[in-house]
């Protein structure tokens, strides 16, 4: 399994999900997005703090949910804190950017 390939959610991992009581959606062929070269450098950064992210399980009724809590900065650094400073600080902005829109996605913001 190559680790910088998010992994498909198919019909054998959602099962896998359920029997951990976590509901999950098997996914569709994904759309092709195409990303401007300007931002080029801050999808990659955001991509690889893939495993950064902080969630917790909260029990609700029989089951459970997890509550997306965002991307654990601190744990990400080594991603964007390896350039010049104007660089650096565009591209964590522009992560925080992407977080944002992602847990507005994942329902955890209105």
């Amino acid at each position: 399994m190559d680790p910088r390939v998010p992994t498909k959610v198919d019909d054998d991992l959602a099962e896998q999900w359920a029997q951990l009581g976590v509901a999950v959606e098997v996914g569709e062929d994904e759309e092709k997005t195409e990303v401007w070269r300007i931002n080029w450098q801050s999808v990659m950064a955001f991509l690889r703090c893939e495993t950064q992210w902080r969630a917790v399980a909260v029990a609700i009724g029989e089951g459970s949910r997890l509550i997306w809590l965002g991307i654990d900065y601190q744990s990400a650094r080594p991603v964007y804190e390896r350039r010049n400073r104007t660089a650096q600080q565009k591209i964590f902005s522009d992560i925080q950017v992407m977080e944002h829109a992602a847990l507005e996605a994942m329902g955890e913001m209105d």
